[in-house]
């Protein structure tokens, strides 16, 4: 599924396989923290559950200091991810993505990894191959979850595609008739959210690094809908070459500034506890 880096690779992408080198020790070094972290609360929990806990101060500062830990870690990620292009151009710019997803994606699944967006999608477990599979990176999959509700929360362009999907849902239920689960109409949201800034990392990834592009196999071959191509929060504009490189792909098939403009109403609209506002009335 994902290609392993190369010597060849490495020389080809220059000063970026360097960056993402630190950026891949560093989000290890973060999820031994997260761990150590986890372990300590769980620990702490039984302890006290049995009356047993002989010293909770000292397990308080043992998880401070893990809490601390991980804190360095990501601060001191951003002296490389201020380096990287991928990171200046795009992660940097989407509010609620946040500079430790941001570390995480560009150490552990460089888009030159994967050949197609979808091979990066079943990698980090958005796929229904991967899930039944139970093939996929775990650990990623958390992070990007936590990030997209962090984006819906801060209320992030992308949060649009959230709602868009949530009340398409809703119509539709109520149209034919039908009661969804809440969970189930709130997770299916959250992941096509989470696929296309995953999707939208790799085309920016990619076209950035000069490698292959393919458009998604459902606009490709099915010719599927309008392609939304990535987005940036206010105060920030996707560069004028990658929209171009953008068209020259996609062509009519990319939607105008107020279909996008749409999203963002949604996203300023709606908070997470509309979500289930909406769905209890489905």
């Amino acid at each position: 599924m994902a290609k392993k880096p190369t010597s060849i690779i490495a020389k080809w992408l220059g000063p970026w396989a360097e960056l993402e080198r630190h950026l891949k020790q560093l989000s290890h070094a973060y999820f031994q923290c997260v761990k150590k972290k986890q372990g300590l609360t769980l620990q702490m929990r039984d302890l006290k559950a049995l009356d047993a806990l002989p010293e909770p101060e000292l397990h308080k500062m043992l998880i401070n200091q893990e809490s601390k830990t991980a804190r360095d870690i990501v601060r001191k990620a951003k002296e490389f991810l201020r380096r990287h292009p991928v990171y200046n151009v795009y992660l940097s710019k989407i509010r609620g993505l946040g500079d430790t997803t941001a570390m995480v994606l560009l150490g552990l699944v460089p888009a030159w990894r994967f050949n197609t967006m979808s091979q990066l999608w079943a990698y980090c477990g958005y796929t229904k191959q991967a899930v039944e599979s139970q093939k996929y990176y775990r650990k990623i999959k958390g992070i990007m979850y936590n990030a997209a509700l962090q984006m819906i929360l801060r209320k992030s362009v992308y949060a649009g595609v959230f709602w868009k999907r949530l009340l398409d849902v809703e119509v539709k239920a109520l149209a034919e008739g039908k009661r969804n689960s809440v969970q189930h109409a709130f997770l299916s949201a959250l992941r096509v959210m989470i696929k296309m800034v995953l999707g939208h990392y790799w085309e920016v990834y990619r076209l950035l690094a000069g490698l292959p592009h393919r458009p998604p196999y459902i606009v490709e071959k099915e010719g599927h809908g309008k392609y939304i191509p990535p987005l940036v929060d206010e105060n920030h504009l996707v560069p004028e070459a990658l929209k171009d490189a953008l068209r020259k792909i996609y062509g009519g098939k990319m939607v105008g500034e107020s279909e996008i403009n749409s999203l963002r109403l949604l996203a300023e609209r709606y908070s997470l506890r509309d979500a289930f506002r909406i769905l209890k009335s489905v």
